[in-house]
């Protein structure tokens, strides 16, 4: 079977459908430590057993391949505008940082909008998107492609064949025979 298949496809959405549902219901009690690979086992705030510790970043390593694989099963196979835009993702994830940045130092805007609780996150979702798109569009990707992608063809040029270099010494030792200097005849064949 294949990740397009139909069926592969029904249980890729049940699988995300409910491990969002199981993130929204258990998240709360989950240390989230686990998923920076910062901290050792023995460590607070895992204090876990080194079989422990293997045990349960190999269970997350499972399940992010698991939930990788359902989210790219219900990739569409088609071209669309979302195609040319997903091509140039690069700028998006480089550039995106400097806007957070700007946003945080300059404006504080994070502890400002944390008074409107949910509709912060609406309004932070859909800032995300528009600002994903614009960092993606061919005026941006024109701009920073000298910087994020350079021509670098001055640095890689070609390379000389390999010549054969005998030394001139063994050129004057060794005469030359009537057999070195005419070409051989062809043999004819049977």
């Amino acid at each position: 079977m294949r990740l397009g298949d139909w069926r592969i496809r029904i249980l890729s959405a049940i699988t995300l459908i409910v491990s969002f549902i199981v993130c929204q219901m258990y998240s709360g009690e989950w240390i989230t430590r686990w998923l920076l690979w910062k901290d050792r086992y023995s460590e607070p705030p895992l204090d876990a057993g080194p079989w422990d510790g293997m045990a349960t970043r190999g269970s997350l390593l499972l399940l992010g391949a698991v939930l990788t694989f359902a989210t790219l099963s219900l990739i569409p196979r088609s071209r669309s505008i979302t195609t040319v835009l997903g091509g140039r993702t690069f700028y998006c994830y480089l550039l995106h940082g400097y806007v957070i940045i700007l946003l945080d130092r300059e404006f504080d805007l994070w502890q400002h909008m944390e008074q409107y609780g949910a509709m912060s996150v609406v309004i932070f979702t859909v800032g995300a998107i528009i600002l994903a798109n614009l960092l993606m569009t061919k005026p941006v990707a024109t701009v920073f492609r000298p910087i994020f992608e350079p021509k670098l063809t001055w640095l890689f040029r070609e390379a000389e064949p390999p010549s054969v270099r005998v030394p001139v010494s063994e050129l004057k030792t060794q005469p030359q025979t009537q057999a070195q200097t005419q070409p051989p005849t062809p043999t004819p064949s049977p």
